[in-house]
C-alpha cells in the first residue's frame, strides 16, 4: 500500500516538473498562473490520493473476504467429519452435565447419530434442570462391565467426580483438535473453539477446587437464587458457543 502511494506522488511529481518546464519555456507564466496551476495541482493530488486509498481499500476488503471464503471452504473439505466428532462430544459433555443423564443419541436419515435432545431445547428447559440440588445429585451414566463389555450397567457418579473425570477427557479432546488442525482452521473456528475451552476452564459452575473437601460441602449445600443465575447464564454461554461450533461449517 505504501508503495503505491509513493509511486504516485513521484509520477505526478515528475509530470508536473515536465509540464511547468515545457509551459515555461514555450508559452511563459506568470505569478498568477503559477498560484493558479499550484491550487489545481493540490486539489487534483488530493482527489487522486483518496481515489487510490478508497480502491486499495476496496481491493483489500475484497480480497480478505475471498481469502476467508476459501480458508472456510477448505476447511468444510478437510476437516467436517473431524469437525463434526468434536461436535458430537461437545454435545454429549453438556447435555449429560445439564440434564444429569447420559446423553442419548440414535441414528437419523443419514445413518448419522444425533442427540435425542437439542441445544435450543436443552437451553430452553435449564430451569427444569438446574435447581437448588443441583450440584448434590449424582449423575447417572451406563458403564460396560468389567468382564463382559456388553454386560452394561447404570451407576450414579457424583457431580465433582463426574465434572473432573469429563472435564479432563472434554479438554484433552479439544487441546488435540488444536494441535493437530488449527492451521487449518478459519479465524471464527479457531476464536470459538479457544472460548469453549476458556468458560471449561474459568467458569465457576465448571471448576472444582478441591475435589475431597468441595464434595463434602456440597453433599450439604443447597444453592440460593442468586447461584442459579449465575450457573444458568454460564451453562446457556456454554451451549451458545457450542451451537455457534456446530453452525459454523
Amino acid at each position: 500500500m505504501k508503495k503505491i502511494y509513493i509511486y504516485t506522488s513521484l509520477t505526478i511529481i515528475i509530470v508536473s516538473s515536465i509540464l511547468v518546464y515545457f509551459y515555461q519555456k514555450y508559452f511563459g507564466l506568470t505569478i498568477d498562473a503559477y498560484e493558479t496551476a499550484l491550487n489545481s495541482f493540490i486539489v487534483s493530488l488530493v482527489v487522486l490520493v483518496v481515489t487510490v486509498i478508497v480502491i486499495n481499500l476496496l481491493f483489500s476488503h475484497h480480497h480478505a473476504k475471498t481469502n476467508d471464503k476459501k480458508e472456510q471452504n477448505d476447511y468444510i473439505e478437510v476437516l467436517k467429519e473431524s469437525h463434526n466428532s468434536l461436535v458430537f462430544k461437545l454435545k454429549t459433555y453438556i447435555i449429560t452435565f445439564v440434564t444429569k443423564e447420559m446423553a442419548m443419541s440414535s441414528s437419523d436419515g443419514n445413518n448419522e447419530l444425533k442427540h435425542n435432545i437439542e441445544l435450543t431445547d436443552l437451553k430452553d428447559q435449564l430451569d427444569q434442570y438446574i435447581t437448588s440440588d443441583f450440584v448434590t445429585k449424582g449423575i447417572k451414566v451406563t458403564k460396560a462391565g468389567e468382564v463382559n463389555l456388553f454386560d452394561f450397567n447404570d451407576i450414579q457418579l457424583k457431580h465433582t467426580e463426574w465434572v473432573m473425570d469429563n472435564n479432563n477427557e472434554i479438554l484433552a479432546s479439544i487441546h488435540k483438535y488444536l494441535m493437530l488442525y488449527s492451521k487449518l482452521m478459519p479465524n471464527n473456528i479457531l476464536k470459538l473453539l479457544v472460548e469453549i475451552e476458556l468458560i471449561i476452564t474459568q467458569k465457576s459452575v465448571f471448576m472444582i477446587p478441591d475435589i475431597k473437601s468441595f464434595q463434602n460441602e456440597m453433599n450439604k449445600s443447597i444453592l440460593d437464587d442468586q447461584s442459579l443465575k449465575v450457573i444458568k447464564i454460564q451453562l446457556a454461554q456454554m451451549i451458545n458457543k457450542i451451537i455457534e461450533f456446530e453452525t459454523s461449517v
